[in-house]
């Protein structure tokens, strides 16, 4: 009988019994059938919803955005409190980021004296944008190296925090870290992150993961698992177009976030675009 007992920190053991039981569940708070993909969630005995919520594009509204995750969030757990929801916090941002406040606390968190404005899109993102991604005028790759960056994740993570959800998938996090020399500004990002889920969360703890084969910052991980999506580009060299399967022991290993030791993190495969 598969464990889903955790509180303040995870074991491998419980967080495998999850992603075995992992769906991608994406855009759930805006579903127009929500009531039978809930039947059908609780049926299948689903654990793990990835995707359930979190923006590619910014919705018109962030405030009713983030109402919706808590009203979804509400509606889970009254089914099953012992799933966990991801949300996400994509490696794109657009102008409209432009259009919201920066709450006080935020600016409290990073030290800094308060400002009444909203978020500044142009400072958020690379001086020389990376290699390969063209902009449009109106979204672009961040820039976690800069502050502004760091709030914009920093009060998003928090909201969903605050909203219900457990997990945060972080897109693909080699791209917007990429002025970030050893990752040592998103690891301390991720660690205010966890330190608030620590007294605010509903188990006192926040799963992340991105699409990486692992982030060892000194012997500790930056994940608590690692995610890929499904491709046609296979990873060994096999004639033809044929799905790719991550070998055993491919991602990274070190110190969990939880603080247990492992060889290699689990990993999910998940439908993407």
């Amino acid at each position: 009988m598969k464990n889903y007992k955790f509180q303040g920190s995870i074991s491998k053991e419980v967080l495998e019994s999850y992603l075995s039981r992992a769906i991608t569940a994406a855009n759930l708070i805006n579903s127009d059938t929500l009531e039978d993909d809930l039947r059908a969630i609780i049926n299948i005995g689903a654990k793990f919803l990835g995707r359930a919520s979190g923006v590619w594009n910014m919705e018109p509204d962030d405030e009713e955005h983030f109402r919706k995750s808590k009203a979804l969030a509400d509606r889970v757990y009254a089914l099953d409190a012992e799933i966990i929801l991801q949300t996400c916090i994509f490696e794109v941002i657009y102008t409209d980021v432009e259009k919201i406040k920066i709450p006080q606390w935020v600016f409290d968190a990073f030290d800094l004296a308060y400002e009444e404005r909203t978020f500044r899109y142009g400072a958020m993102l690379f001086d020389n944008s990376p290699l390969g991604y063209g902009s449009d005028g109106t979204c672009e790759i961040p820039n976690i190296d800069k502050i502004e960056t760091q709030m914009w994740f920093y009060y998003r993570a928090v909201r969903y925090i605050e909203a219900g959800f457990e997990a945060i998938h972080m897109g693909q996090i080699h791209l917007y870290t990429a002025d970030d020399a050893g990752y040592k500004k998103t690891y301390r990002l991720f660690e205010m992150i966890r330190n608030y889920a620590k007294k605010h969360a509903r188990r006192n703890m926040f799963l992340l993961d991105a699409h990486t084969h692992g982030v060892n910052v000194n012997g500790k991980l930056l994940f608590d698992f690692h995610s890929m999506p499904y491709s046609r580009m296979p990873i060994l060299d096999v004639p033809g177009e044929k799905l790719a399967l991550v070998r055993e022991g491919y991602y990274e290993g070190g110190l969990t976030p939880s603080g247990g030791a492992s060889e290699t993190l689990p990993m999910i495969m998940e439908f993407d675009n």
